[in-house]
């Protein structure tokens, strides 16, 4: 084979990649089983870039049937005021908070301590 296409194989395996993650197709738990008594509960508000990274990882909870509820505080603040929290995106795992930006793997973590 030509040493340009052997070159060009990473190339289109990173773009591949890239569009496959630009459409969603990233599954951030293929092989989890989430406990039966988790609660989720989903603070985002519209202009905060963290909160739209976490939105399709949020969305697949929901598609695997994990009890979440999503709070735009921009339309509830008293719901953030009264949860105690200070900035978003956050979540009520189970009763415990978390402040900030996750990725799946933290979110496990998370709740297999506290779910």
């Amino acid at each position: 084979m030509n040493k340009k296409i052997y070159l060009l194989i990473p190339v289109l395996i990173v773009i591949i990649t890239l569009i496959s993650m630009m459409q969603g197709g990233t599954e951030y738990f293929p092989n989890y089983t989430f406990p039966d008594n988790l609660k989720i509960t989903y603070f985002w508000q519209p202009n905060c870039d963290h909160c739209h990274k976490m939105e399709p990882m949020v969305n697949e909870l929901i598609s695997k049937g994990v009890n979440v509820e999503k709070i735009n505080i921009r339309e509830h603040p008293e719901l953030a005021i009264a949860n105690g929290l200070s900035g978003v995106p956050a979540m009520i795992i189970n009763d415990y908070p978390v402040i900030g930006e996750l990725s799946a793997n933290e979110l496990i973590e998370i709740i297999e301590e506290y779910a």
